[in-house]
């Protein structure tokens, strides 16, 4: 399934970190399942988000040209995430995946639509020895986003924080 947008208007830079939009430097499973979990929630309707894997970002835009990820691991990543999707988040949730060249450089777009069950939890921590226990995370401005925003009418960038409800 061919993902819903311009890949390059994603990196330009004139898109910053949003509701939407996440930027991942590299491989890490436990802030992308947080990510995911956030975008599976959607409450706000938006239409979920795009996670971008193997870009860097300063201050909210994308730094290129991209970090990259090794060619070597996107399938296993693939397989990684496919398996977080099945193993900890309930109830499953699966984002596309698009692995794409951008200045020579592999990089792993995900699009995580808004999924139709929610709302989703998934693992606190992947950690082995830590104790178990799901929550439900969304994607909120940081107060300092939110009057940046409001003094700029910019984007505001998101952290994914822990959700009270559900």
């Amino acid at each position: 399934m061919p993902l819903p947008i311009d890949i390059s208007a994603l990196l330009a830079g004139s898109l910053v970190e949003s509701e939407r939009l996440e930027f991942k430097e590299g491989w890490n499973p436990e802030s992308l399942l947080h990510t995911l979990c956030a975008f599976a929630n959607d409450f706000h309707n938006l239409g979920g988000g795009y996670v971008i894997i193997g870009v860097a970002e300063k201050n909210g835009h994308a730094q290129m040209p991209p970090v990259g990820l090794d060619p070597k691991r996107i399938d296993a990543i693939e397989k990684e995430i496919l398996n977080l999707g099945h193993s900890a988040i309930q109830p499953f949730f699966h984002p596309v995946m698009e692995p794409t060249v951008i200045d020579g450089k592999h990089i792993l777009i995900l699009w995580a639509t808004g999924g139709p069950d929610r709302p989703y939890k998934s693992w606190v921590t992947l950690a082995k020895q830590a104790p178990s226990g799901r929550i439900s995370f969304e994607k909120v401005p940081t107060p300092s986003a939110q009057r940046a925003a409001k003094s700029t009418n910019s984007s505001a960038s998101p952290t994914t924080s822990p959700s009270t409800t559900g």
